[in-house]
């Protein structure tokens, strides 16, 4: 599977076809607030892994998913907006 066609199976697994696209995915120095959490984080692991996965070919989203990352062990509903 070519990179374009992984990307576009991840926008659909995440449900996100009718979304647009930003330049800056991410604001710095965000404070999430630790509610919210989810009963089934599956989805929110599943893409957090596929994102680590396309950072070796697509650097420029590393910081975002790193800071993403960061919680897999609490996942949270608002974790998985940013993501």
């Amino acid at each position: 599977m070519n990179q374009h066609k992984y990307i576009q199976y991840l926008i659909t697994m995440a449900g996100l076809e009718d979304t647009s696209f930003v330049d800056t995915p991410m604001k710095v120095n965000v404070k999430y607030r630790k509610e919210g959490l989810l009963e089934d984080p599956t989805l929110y692991r599943s893409l957090i892994g596929s994102l680590i996965y396309l950072t070796t070919t697509r650097p420029d989203i590393s910081y975002v998913v790193h800071q993403v990352s960061q919680f897999m062990s609490s996942s949270r509903h608002l974790y998985l907006a940013a993501v």
